[in-house]
């Protein structure tokens, strides 16, 4: 279950970032797009590394 949580956290995180940068494009402040991208693909980064934890354990059988 933990693990699964993970993948929710992680999309959760990319939708803000999505967010944040769209906010920064309507607002014309580079500095909260820059924000943005770099949030997205952290969170990115992280969904994809608990989706592989979770094949992982799906793997082993638990």
């Amino acid at each position: 279950m933990g693990n699964q949580m993970d993948v929710v956290r992680a999309k959760l995180a990319r939708i803000k970032a999505a967010k944040k940068h769209t906010d920064g494009v309507a607002l014309h402040r580079e500095e909260l797009k820059e924000q943005g991208r770099r949030e997205s693909e952290a969170a990115r980064q992280a969904e994809a590394a608990a989706k592989a934890a979770k094949a992982g354990r799906r793997e082993k059988g638990h």
